[in-house]
């Protein structure tokens, strides 16, 4: 199983993700000069009045963020196909990794949220006078896709920039001649990653049981006015997405149990079969990364707007942190030999 899934994870992918992210950033930075000479779909700002706060950008001129994207994200680009190694590069690579990452708000969280409880969706789109449901459709939201697929692949390209500069394998890290890291070992990762899995599912309980509280009727914390405005299209999503928090605590906790490697008996049609190893590396990690931006948009709001940050919120810090520590643990420990440079765990 662990051999499986170092190959299919990882085998291959650092021969084109350099090639795939210069063509991501020659795009996406032609897209920016567009809205530097004044393009009407520059996504960012007063042009994205959904953002209400909570974008990074929101307060920050056209003039200057548009020629500054496209003069960092073209610059890398070009670095991109040339594939550099070395320090300088690596530094400008995550730096642009957590650029990109800064663009994203709460609302890919909402989106993710609202995809995964469609049933809800269905229920809340029954009052859709008062629903905005406009969030599917809106550019600046499409646009925050694009920027985390840019992201992703920046951040693969300087992993394999950072794993040649140290003379490592870019496929696994590994250096020929020395030994792993203590932390990273399977059983010091099942220690460590067992405690982040702790945290990934306690975190996001309270804001579950507050949700599923209000969508029975009872404004628990709030005032009767404004569960009253809001009812009840407005708590049914709220369920929906409680539903999902204590769904992907659930799924969590396969990141520490066998059913997290081989699908249990409960599961028609792929009982007794490997669990594909990027199904449960690409959805932890990607749903960390978007928790925690959205957490980091909430947190831009708070201070922006001067108004308190819902203490229910600021647990999900720990709920993203929480599940992106567990996913790591997941790699480490079912991680094996190196299909690419044959060196072991």
């Amino acid at each position: 199983m662990s051999e499986g899934v170092e190959a299919s994870t990882s085998r291959g992918w650092p021969r084109w993700v350099a090639g795939a992210t210069a063509v991501w950033s020659l795009g996406y930075g032609g897209l920016a000069v567009s809205w530097a000479l004044g393009g009407r779909t520059y996504p960012y700002g007063a042009n994205d009045p959904g953002a209400e706060h909570a974008s990074l950008l929101s307060s920050v001129p056209t003039g200057i963020a548009a020629p500054v994207l496209a003069c960092v994200i073209l610059l890398g680009g070009v670095l991109a196909l040339w594939r550099p190694r070395g320090w300088p590069f690596v530094a400008f690579g995550w730096t642009v990794t957590v650029g990109l990452l800064l663009l994203i708000d709460l609302r890919l969280f909402n989106v993710l949220g609202y995809l995964v409880t469609a049933p809800f969706l269905v229920v809340a789109a029954l009052f859709a006078e008062k629903a905005d449901l406009g969030l599917f459709t809106a550019w600046p939201v499409w646009n925050q896709v694009v920027v985390l697929v840019g992201a992703i692949l920046w951040a693969g390209t300087t992993l394999v920039s950072q794993r040649a500069t140290r003379g490592g394998c870019g496929s696994c890290g590994r250096r020929p001649g020395l030994a792993s890291a203590a932390w990273t070992t399977p059983p010091v990762a099942r220690r460590w990653g067992t405690w982040a899995v702790v945290v990934a599912v306690l975190a996001p309980l309270p804001y579950a049981v507050v949700r599923y509280v209000w969508a029975l009727g009872v404004p628990w914390g709030i005032s009767p006015e404004f569960h009253a405005a809001g009812w009840p299209w407005l708590w049914v999503l709220g369920a929906g997405l409680a539903t999902a928090a204590v769904g992907g605590a659930v799924l969590t906790l396969g990141l520490i149990r066998p059913w997290g490697e081989v699908f249990p008996r409960w599961v028609p049609r792929l009982r007794g079969r490997p669990v594909p190893p990027g199904l449960p590396l690409w959805s932890g990690g990607l749903v960390a990364v978007i928790l925690t931006m959205a957490n980091v948009s909430l947190a831009h709001r708070s201070i922006t707007t001067g108004e308190p940050m819902d203490v229910l919120f600021q647990l999900w810090v720990l709920w993203g942190l929480g599940l992106g520590g567990a996913t790591l643990a997941y790699y480490y420990r079912t991680r094996g030999r190196c299909r690419r440079c044959d060196r072991g765990a």
